[in-house]
């Protein structure tokens, strides 16, 4: 009968065990000096090897011929344990038995000793499942149990545990195994099922794993399966798995860099007529944001979790700021969720995404926010005024005249009938309708909102005081933005102007020196 690959390999010594040299160094020094304590918590994330040490604890404190603590695999205790049948080593899924009874059931087998091994060993796995009334069922059996009884206590969930029942427990917590010990694994595994395995697609697999050497194994066996008898390498795991490997994240990003939205709308189409996963699509931008910023923060290239190359990671860091990949992670994690949960159109929702990782103007977020004000000041950092260019006050009646740079040396001055006379400035009316044609754009309305809006001919002119108003409403887009909503407000085309405040008509001293030159 066909077994799976992380059944067939599964450790059955301490020594095996890889990646968790601080739980199986304890365990087996108690086990080789005889100080079994009667109950252990053994807590981690999935596939770190809980429930296989506490198999293999079982053997060991029950093995006939223990060496060095380990048990030796031969005995016929250690292979009644291994064969399943050993009526003495129970394992009890509590996802499935949480209720009081089930417990209960449990500590009234206590009192009989074991019918063929030294020791009853209860394995509980996922303990965090059980019910209130099933801890208190069992808070005093693990406070005061017979001598011949070891309690195993594995779960997920550490959070989820009561203090009474840590407190009555030896607690080692299982970390996630590293990648390269992962990948050492895979490779084992390859050579004793002569598979042709890569040691790129090994490490490409063990960082998919997240530090779970189960998930790698089978991950793997999948990859065993899309090969068909070929040599399995990155495109096959790419392909198999439905991950982006022709760089498509190197590319995102840098069309993100540059802010060229058309460009990220054609990568995504690409990736979806390839038939891939957009939510793998979305977890694959989590991990290189975060891979960004642990190199940005001086990682270690060995520690990276996105399946993006190194140098890539670190060529794509230098153009992003902290606060901007931070916007990036929000923006991508909420279309990560919104897409677990029930939506009609995924793909809109991740267009959005990436409209907004190219321009924060459309986020609300705080993380936008901060992602703006962080681009404002290193462009005030590096010199650049944001304060738009001083344009010369019109007067009625009077000539737009170039600059002082601009305007030819005169003699003489040119007769003032021989200019023609420009119309005057009058307001807005239509200021509520143009802000209404705005209401998908917050920010921009409010900016509106505060400045003064006056038309002159073909020229619609904003006033504001704001320094901040006139760089993002001076914005080519943002100009364009509200021309388009101005000609759909009063169905005539206006050439946008950003100015500063617009002088008072009780100061007219200025004015009348300026109609004099």
């Amino acid at each position: 009968m066909y077994k799976a690959l992380y059944r067939k390999y599964r450790p059955q010594t301490f020594s095996d065990v890889i990646g968790q040299d601080h739980v199986r160094t304890v365990l087996k020094r108690q086990c080789e000096t005889g100080r079994i304590s009667h109950a252990y918590l053994f807590c981690g994330t999935r596939g770190t090897g809980k429930t296989t040490s506490a198999k293999i604890l079982a053997k060991a404190v029950n093995c006939l011929d223990p060496q060095n603590g380990e048990p030796c695999g031969k005995c016929a205790a250690c292979l009644s344990i291994e064969n399943g049948t050993a009526t003495d080593v129970l394992e009890l899924d509590a996802a499935s038995n949480n209720k009081v009874d089930d417990i209960r059931a449990i500590c009234d087998e206590l009192i009989y000793p074991p019918t063929a091994l030294k020791r009853r060993v209860y394995i509980i796995d996922e303990v965090h499942m059980l019910t209130a009334s099933a801890y208190n069922a069992l808070l005093k059996t693990l406070e005061e149990p017979p001598e011949h009884v070891v309690f195993v206590l594995a779960t997920t969930e550490l959070n989820k545990i009561p203090p009474t029942i840590l407190s009555r427990c030896q607690r080692f917590e299982f970390r996630r195994v590293p990648a390269q010990d992962i990948a050492k694994r895979l490779l084992y595994v390859s050579g004793c099922e002569q598979l042709r395995l890569d040691e790129d697609a090994a490490l490409l697999i063990a960082r998919l794993a997240d530090g779970a050497v189960r998930d790698g194994l089978s991950l793997l066996e999948s990859c065993v399966e899309a090969a068909n008898g070929g040599p399995i390498d990155r495109s096959v795991v790419a392909s198999q798995l439905g991950i982006a490997e022709d760089r498509t994240m190197l590319k995102l990003f840098k069309a993100v860099a540059g802010r060229d939205i058309p460009a990220c709308l054609s990568l995504l189409d690409e990736y979806y007529a390839s038939a891939k996963s957009l939510s793998v699509l979305l977890d694959d931008m989590l991990s290189t944001v975060r891979d960004m910023l642990y190199v940005k923060q001086g990682g270690k290239a060995e520690n990276l979790m996105s399946n993006t190359e190194p140098l890539d990671i670190k060529e794509l860091a230098a153009l992003f700021e902290n606060d901007r990949l931070a916007y990036f992670a929000s923006v991508a994690e909420e279309a990560r969720n919104r897409l677990v949960g029930y939506a009609m159109n995924k793909r809109l929702i991740t267009e959005l995404a990436l409209i907004k990782l190219c321009d924060a103007r459309f986020s609300d977020s705080p993380q936008a926010l901060a992602a703006r004000v962080t681009a404002l000041e290193k462009a005030l950092a590096s010199g650049v005024s944001l304060r738009p260019a001083a344009q010369p006050e019109r007067v009625p009646g009077a000539e737009h005249s170039p600059t002082r740079a601009e305007a030819p040396a005169k003699t003489q001055k040119e007769p003032a009938q021989a200019r023609p006379a420009e119309p005057e400035e009058k307001p807005f009316e239509y200021v509520s309708e143009l802000c209404e044609h705005l209401s998908h754009r917050s920010d921009i309305r409010k900016l509106i909102e505060t400045s003064d809006l006056f038309t002159q001919g073909g020229l619609l002119i904003i006033h504001s005081s704001s320094p901040f108003a006139q760089s993002v409403l001076s914005d080519v887009a943002n100009a364009e933005l509200v021309g388009a909503a101005a000609r759909a407000a009063t169905g005539r085309d206006y050439a946008v102007t950003v100015t500063g405040p617009r002088p008072k008509e009780s100061e007219p001293g200025f004015l009348n020196e300026l109609q004099e030159e």
